[in-house]
């Protein structure tokens, strides 16, 4: 518990990651344990939570189950930043739309309740009871259509755009010839790359200002430009790789969006993110096996997406 706070305020807040081999948490830990044991020979029963388990409480009514939820969702440790990330929601709301609805709080609070994803494994709240929940429970199977319902969700895309997103990923691949990404020096230069593969823009000019960034494509997303970050990535085509910055920095591709699951899964795979590590008192083996060995899952309780 203490460990999982720690990180995520220092992680997911402020970008900055505690290493396990950081002593502070096991000491601090060390000292609660003994408060707990000091206070109690043995530990109190939650009887309040065990009758929201127990057989006799029933969930087939869809208002019975919300309420389970919502105390779940935003009030359970696991969701460390469930009442933050509402606020976040409700404010960008306001600042961007001009028209407001005023029903839009209590959608933003039913909605993020069953789609927004927890730091553990990047699961939902509906994914987690159905996983918690007793499998002799007479509801087990509502709760497990719930998860499995939420945890699958994702923004509707039309035929349309679906074509489109196909038909940009399928010529860049073919322009890349194998390379994940593609990497530019200025806007013009980008710009004559879209044309010679056939990609319509509705920019018609750009500078050649020096810049860097590269250039990647998923099945689902289209053309993506990375430029923060593009110089901690260990590639022999990258005119930008910065192996101290990269060393330095490139644990950040783990905590913080830069490119889609889709790209970090393959920069990673190919051995592109090598030099990201953690700083360990043990030294750099330790520092980089912290991140390369468990880098699944720092991509899930960070960026919550896999």
């Amino acid at each position: 518990m203490l460990c999982h706070y720690t990180q995520q305020n220092h992680g997911f807040h402020k970008g900055t990651f505690v290493s396990p081999d950081n002593a502070a948490n096991g000491d601090t830990a060390k000292l609660i344990y003994q408060m707990f044991c000091d206070e109690w020979t043995t530990a109190p029963e939650n009887e309040r939570l065990q009758q929201l388990f127990a057989p006799e409480t029933r969930y087939e009514d869809v208002d019975k189950y919300n309420e389970l939820l919502h105390w779940f969702h935003y009030q359970c440790y696991l969701f460390t930043d469930s009442h933050q990330e509402l606020t976040d929601t409700v404010k960008e709301y306001w600042e961007q739309t001009k028209e407001k609805d005023e029903q839009f709080i209590m959608t933003a609070y039913e909605a993020l309740a069953h789609i927004s994803k927890s730091a553990f494994l990047a699961y939902t709240a509906p994914k987690w009871l159905s996983l918690i929940f007793p499998a002799d429970h007479p509801d087990h199977s509502l709760f497990v259509e719930e998860g499995e319902k939420s945890q699958a969700f994702k923004e509707p895309v039309s035929e349309e755009s679906k074509k489109m997103l196909t038909e940009h990923f399928e010529k860049f691949t073919a322009a890349a010839e194998g390379k994940a990404l593609l990497y530019f020096q200025n806007k013009r230069e980008f710009l004559d790359f879209l044309t010679k593969i056939g990609i319509e823009t509705e920019v018609a000019t750009g500078d050649t200002a020096s810049r860097k960034f590269a250039v990647y494509a998923t099945p689902s997303e289209c053309l993506q430009v990375l430029a923060d970050g593009v110089e901690y990535i260990k590639d022999e085509n990258n005119p930008f790789y910065n192996q101290k910055k990269a060393e330095n920095q490139g644990l950040s591709f783990f905590m913080i969006r830069k490119c889609s699951p889709y790209l970090l899964r393959i920069l990673e795979e190919k051995g592109m993110l090598a030099d990201a590590q953690a700083k360990s008192l043990a030294g750099e083996e330790r520092s980089k096996a912290i991140v390369h060995e468990n880098w699944e899952f720092l991509m899930r309780y960070f960026l919550r997406e896999y």
